[in-house]
């Protein structure tokens, strides 16, 4: 494969994951209406880099025939705890009141820091070994996590009065 080709895949991976990340986060920050900042955050970036940590791994699996396959798992945690890390940071920035913006302007950088470290992670844990049988398995309980945590955060943040219009 040459690199002109190579580089043509890795950005054509980077913009569909980059597509997966913007409109998941855009669409879960919009619970910032009913909920308050501290639980918006990691629930949006959280969930948001499941999907994106699938889609680069799933695509990189898909278009790369180097004869090499990431497992998901790795990718997963580092998108992970690069939205943690960035769910800090919005929280501390929120709390100084240092946000003036609105949430949504956040969303741009949020879904392309993920969209970056998804990609990269799947391009760096690249192995020689065969795929998993169970890599459909687990790939579908994330996703299922991913979706329960939405409604379950609201649940439980409505018991405390966290939540609401």
């Amino acid at each position: 494969m040459s690199r002109a080709t190579k580089f043509f895949i890795l950005f054509l991976i980077g913009l569909i994951t980059l597509i997966v990340s913007l409109v998941s986060s855009t669409f879960l920050f919009a619970f910032g209406l009913i909920l308050y900042e501290f639980l918006v955050y990691p629930l949006a970036l959280c969930v948001s880099s499941v999907f994106t940590a699938i889609t680069a791994t799933g695509f990189s699996n898909w278009l790369i025939k180097d004869g090499r396959h990431t497992t998901l798992r790795p990718v997963i945690l580092a998108t992970e705890a690069a939205a943690v890390v960035l769910a800090l940071l919005l929280i501390l920035l929120a709390t100084w009141r240092l946000l003036r913006a609105p949430i949504i302007l956040f969303t741009i950088p949020a879904a392309l820091l993920l969209a970056v470290t998804a990609v990269f992670a799947a391009q760096r844990y690249r192995t020689d070994q065969p795929a998993a049988a169970h890599e459909k398995r687990e790939a579908a309980i994330w996703i299922i996590l991913a979706l329960a945590a939405v409604p379950l955060t609201i649940f439980i943040a409505s018991l405390f009065g966290w939540a609401g219009a």
